[in-house]
């Protein structure tokens, strides 16, 4: 419905574009990334890696889905042969990216995206805890056994080791881990630090809102 109305809308600006414009604009794109000295055939890449994020949300959200995702396929075709290619350097530059889409897949129990989101960050060599945490995490939803357990707490270990962007969220599932594992005093250990991680953000709201109460 509101696809239908925004159509609408665009019509009546006059807004509607056709098929050639569209392509058109593509066809200017591709020779501006020729003179900027990028690989033309990127812009294909983007549409496919879009195709693929859109079949992810309709799979989950049928009612999301943006009506777009219908001519994806004639756009690809468009522009080149549909193709698809990776840079480690485009990978590092939005690596915070990744990171972000991993923890939404995870949330919204979309494991398999959440999982190579956090894997693109980890094979390019710029992964931060929390891809870590989102592979460990997915292993322990879907899985129960010894291997998959002591995997997660490889994760969770290494995850822990890097002092990027520490979370208190590790704590909580690397205990979950070594429950499973049958260490539970290393577990305790884990959730006692969760819970001074949480005591002490607590703590530090209180004292920001106490701060802005009562002003300098």
């Amino acid at each position: 419905m509101s696809f239908a109305i925004a159509e609408n809308i665009n019509n009546r600006l006059g807004a509607n574009y056709t098929r050639n414009q569209e392509l058109a604009a593509y066809k200017c794109a591709m020779e501006l990334l020729k003179f900027i000295q990028v690989n033309p055939l990127s812009l294909s890449s983007v549409l496919v890696k879009s195709q693929e994020q859109m079949r992810v949300i309709n799979k989950h959200y049928p009612a999301g889905g943006n009506a777009n995702f219908l001519y994806l396929n004639d756009r690809i075709t468009d522009v080149s042969f549909p193709t698809s290619f990776h840079s480690n350097e485009f990978t590092v530059k939005v690596s915070f990216i990744n990171t972000f889409n991993a923890l939404t897949f995870l949330a919204n129990s979309q494991f398999e995206e959440a999982r190579k989101s956090a894997l693109r960050n980890i094979d390019a060599g710029v992964a931060v805890e929390d891809d870590y945490m989102v592979l460990a995490s997915v292993n322990l939803t879907l899985y129960d056994t010894d291997e998959t357990n002591k995997d997660a707490e490889r994760l969770l270990k290494t995850a822990k080791s890097l002092h990027i962007y520490p979370s208190i969220r590790l704590h909580k599932i690397h205990a979950l881990a070594l429950l499973r594992l049958g260490k539970n005093d290393e577990a305790k250990l884990n959730l006692e630090n969760y819970k001074k991680g949480i005591e002490q953000q607590w703590d530090a709201g209180n004292n920001y809102v106490v701060s802005e109460y009562e002003g300098p």
